[in-house]
C-alpha cells in the first residue's frame, strides 16, 4: 500500500489586504509539520503544490525544516488544478447580485458589513460564505465565467488521480493545497453529496492533513483533519 497526504496550507492572512500569504502562525504551523515528519522519518517521495503563494510558503517551510534534519526530499511539482475554488469571484457575484436577489443572503451580507470588530466580522462572514457556497454547490445560481461546483470537483479529482499514477508500491505522496480542495478529495472518496462535502471545509484546521491509503485504482480514507504536529490548541486555526 502507498500513502497520499493532502495538506491544508498554514493560516493565511485572513481579512488583510493580501490574504494569499501565511501569517506568522501559519509559518509556524508549517514548520511544525516539517519537524514532525522529520522526527518520524516520513519524507514524501513526491510533493505536489498548488499555485497560490500560501501553498508554496507552506511547502517551503516544511521542506526547510526537514532539510535541517538532514532529510533530502524531492523537488516539488506545481499543479494549477490544486487551486482553491474562486472565492473572489463567488463573493463578488454574491455582493453585486445574489445578495440583491436572495433576501436571506442579503441579510447575512448586511450583518457582516455592520460588524464592528474583527471577531464579529469573522463570525458573520462565516455565515455569509456558507450560504453563498451552499447555493453555488447545489446549482441554485450560475454566473458566466465562474467555475461550477462540478467543474471544481472534476479538476480536483483529476489532479488527485494524476498525483499517484505510476507511483511505486510504498510511495508517500503529499499534496499542498487549500481547504476546499482537501474537502473535495474526501467527499469524492466517500461519495458525499455537495452539502456534506461543504461541511467538511469548515472543520479543517490550518496545517491539518487528510490521509489516504491507495493501491492501483483503490483508495481509502485513513484519517481526516489529522494534526499530530499541532498538539497545542493555540496552534489550531480555521481561517
Amino acid at each position: 500500500m502507498s500513502t497520499l497526504i493532502v495538506v491544508r496550507h498554514g493560516q493565511a492572512s485572513f481579512l488583510s489586504e493580501d490574504y494569499d500569504r501565511l501569517s506568522a502562525l501559519g509559518w509556524e504551523q508549517s514548520r511544525l509539520l516539517g519537524r514532525y515528519w522529520a522526527a518520524q522519518g516520513l519524507c514524501p517521495t513526491r510533493i505536489v503544490v498548488g499555485p497560490r503563494k500560501r501553498h508554496q510558503e507552506t511547502a517551503d517551510a516544511l521542506l526547510e525544516e526537514m532539510g535541517k534534519e538532514g532529510m533530502t526530499c524531492p523537488e516539488s511539482i506545481h499543479d494549477e488544478r490544486l487551486d482553491e475554488f474562486n472565492w473572489d469571484g463567488l463573493m463578488a457575484y454574491a455582493n453585486s447580485t445574489l445578495s440583491v436577489e436572495d433576501s436571506d443572503v442579503g441579510a447575512l451580507k448586511a450583518a457582516f458589513e455592520a460588524a464592528e470588530d474583527t471577531k464579529a466580522k469573522r463570525r458573520t462572514i462565516q455565515h455569509y460564505m456558507e450560504a453563498v457556497m451552499e447555493r453555488w454547490a447545489t446549482g441554485a445560481f450560475h454566473e458566466a465565467g465562474l467555475e461550477t461546483w462540478g467543474e471544481f470537483c472534476g479538476r480536483v479529482q483529476s489532479a488527485l488521480k494524476d498525483s499517484v499514477v505510476d507511483s511505486p508500491r510504498g510511495s508517500r505522496v503529499a499534496l499542498v493545497t487549500s481547504g476546499g480542495v482537501a474537502a473535495v478529495t474526501a467527499g469524492s472518496v466517500l461519495g458525499l453529496a455537495p452539502k456534506k462535502t461543504l461541511g467538511l471545509i469548515w472543520t479543517l484546521r490550518n496545517g491539518a492533513l487528510v490521509e489516504y491509503l491507495y493501491h492501483d485504482t483503490q483508495i481509502s480514507l485513513s484519517a481526516f483533519n489529522s494534526a499530530p504536529h499541532l498538539p497545542a490548541k493555540n496552534h489550531w486555526t480555521y481561517r
